[in-house]
């Protein structure tokens, strides 16, 4: 089995790039267990794909096998979520395998859609607020989806 996000402790799940790789199950976002504190703050603004099983396990046994189910989550605010190709540059990398991290390259593509490269959520007032994505290059409205800005 596979889970892209594995939750617990109320998470904020925002802007992210979320799929799962491997053969049987698989859940882009899978709640621990039907306890409460398990339940995300927010599922806002992601793009779950590659995800055999389901896009989302609420609650330890429900699964969500659509994106509009993941948009209207009861007890969690949610929306903007897509289910899209990013069109990562090289997700695998030169080895051709996805778990060897040094040689993958996971920046958006010149291919990756709009609602990808300008879907995400500007956080750059939040409690916690950055504005700078993972290479230090500076966040721009619209903001991306994922790790790495597009522009």
């Amino acid at each position: 089995s596979s889970n892209g996000i594995y939750t617990s402790s109320f998470p904020t799940i925002q802007n992210n790039i979320v799929f799962t790789s491997g053969s049987g199950k698989g859940y882009c976002i899978a709640e621990s267990a039907p306890v409460s504190a398990n339940e995300p703050a927010s599922v806002q603004n992601n793009d779950l794909f590659n995800c055999p099983t389901a896009f989302y396990l609420d609650e330890g046994s429900i699964t969500l096998t659509s994106i509009d189910e993941v948009n209207k989550l009861a007890h969690t605010t949610s929306g903007g979520n897509v289910s899209i190709d990013p069109a990562l540059v090289d997700v695998a990398g030169a080895d051709g395998d996805i778990h060897t991290m040094a040689d993958n390259d996971w920046h958006l593509s010149s291919a990756s859609p709009t609602e990808v490269t300008q879907g995400g959520l500007d956080l750059s007032q939040d409690p916690h607020p950055f504005s700078s994505d993972k290479d230090g290059a500076a966040r721009t409205v619209p903001w991306s989806m994922g790790a790495y800005e597009h522009d």
